[in-house]
């Protein structure tokens, strides 16, 4: 609680978030911190939803539907801190014998799924996480639980590894990632709450801890 508050009231700028995973739900997390980082770096599920809503082909692609209009509103708003994948790994099937085919944004993927970010799409991203001096991470940038799509979140990994900034990372699979390739050790942070992290940078405040501080100046 302590240094998400610091992160969201005082951060060290520039301040990138990464969003990704494969849960639909991080629209409102997103609407916060469009208004506070320099930088949002997207992966997952909310990646193809924000494609989806520029006209982009993502084939056969999970998409979260609900969030199109918003999606469509941020581009148009904080299309300049916005930053989406420009190529693809994809996959025929939601599988872990599927094979991994790199794709370029205009190529065909009619009958493919995105499952992690391309080549071109790591370059880019770890450029904007180098010149960052804080960096919120909640979710993996592909479906990490299948060996030939993890380099994408691999790569980001390594890279706020070797970076000497001020780096959390969210619970849930962002923390299970980080742990299964033993980096927690380099990171500022690992929550261990992934819905209570993404709570708290949307603004959102956590009962338990409401309570406890009522009667912290209770019974002092």
């Amino acid at each position: 609680v302590d240094i998400i508050e610091k992160i969201t009231k005082n951060p060290k700028k520039p301040l990138v978030a990464i969003i990704g995973g494969a849960n639909s739900d991080k629209i409102e997390v997103i609407d916060e911190l469009l208004e506070l980082v320099d930088h949002l770096i997207i992966g997952g599920v909310m990646a193809n939803t924000f494609l989806k809503s520029k006209g982009v082909n993502i084939g056969q692609s999970k998409f979260d539907k609900e969030s199109l209009g918003k999606a469509k509103q941020f581009l148009h708003d904080y299309g300049d801190k916005i930053e989406l994948p420009i190529d693809y790994v994809c996959g025929e099937k939601f599988d872990e014998s599927t094979k991994a085919i790199v794709i370029e944004q205009d190529d065909d993927i009619n009958n493919l799924m995105i499952m992690d970010i391309g080549p071109k799409t790591i370059d880019k991203y770890i450029d904007i996480l180098n010149k960052s001096n804080t960096v919120i991470w909640g979710g993996p940038i592909g479906v990490f639980e299948f060996p030939q799509f993890q380099n994408g979140t691999k790569q980001i990994a390594q890279t706020l590894a070797n970076l000497d900034i001020v780096k959390v990372i969210g619970g849930g699979d962002s923390g299970e990632a980080i742990h299964e390739l033993k980096l927690e050790n380099k990171m500022t942070h690992v929550s261990s709450g992934g819905g209570a992290f993404l709570e708290l940078l949307s603004g959102n405040k956590l009962p338990v801890i409401e309570e406890l501080s009522k009667n912290s100046k209770r019974f002092k």
